[in-house]
Formats: C-alpha cells, sequence, structure tokens
C-alpha cells in the first residue's frame, strides 16, 4: 500500500521531471535559434558547432558546403535558398552573374 508521502515524493518527482524537459526544450530552441542566427552572419565556425549541439547532421553538412564556397555573395543567397528566401536567393545570383 502507498502511503501519502510517497505519494507526494512521486508527485514532486514529475513535477522536476517535467520542469528538466522544459528547460532541455528551451535550450534545444535557444541551440537551434543559434544556429539560425550564426548562419545568417556567415558565422560558420559557430553555426556548425551549434548545428552539432542541435544533432542536426544536414545543417552540419551545409555549413561544411559553405566553407567551401569563395564567394561571400553566393554564401548568403545559399544560405537564403537554405531559409526559403528563393526570391533573394534568385536575386543574388542574377547580382553576382552581372558583375
Amino acid at each position: 500500500m502507498v502511503n501519502i508521502s510517497q505519494s507526494l515524493d512521486f508527485v514532486f518527482v514529475a513535477q522536476v521531471a517535467s520542469k528538466n524537459k522544459y528547460i532541455f526544450d528551451v535550450v534545444a530552441i535557444l541551440r537551434r535559434l543559434l544556429a539560425e542566427s550564426s548562419l545568417e552572419q556567415l558565422n560558420l565556425k559557430i553555426a556548425e558547432l551549434a548545428f552539432v549541439k542541435c544533432k542536426d547532421y544536414q545543417g552540419i553538412e551545409f555549413v561544411k558546403r559553405l566553407g567551401n564556397l569563395q564567394n561571400d555573395i553566393m554564401k548568403q543567397a545559399e544560405v537564403a535558398a537554405y531559409f526559403k528566401k528563393f526570391d533573394d536567393a534568385e536575386r543574388m545570383y542574377l547580382d553576382m552573374d552581372r558583375r
């Protein structure tokens, strides 16, 4: 038979566990935001580290591919396409082609 003290302990543990899950969710969201913000600023080292912490393999590979590009405008166009801003990416590619 379960006594009141054990029941209260169980409730306390459940509350702490749910708060910890909330904290971990917030940390995951902040890491994702850091990765995306760093990517927009072309800070590839920070973006890669944040993607590693997020366990986002596609993000890591994308950052490595960006690192191989020489032209910053091309990198910005690729980032715009990554964020599904295709009109901006197209404009950057066209501007780059005109030069």
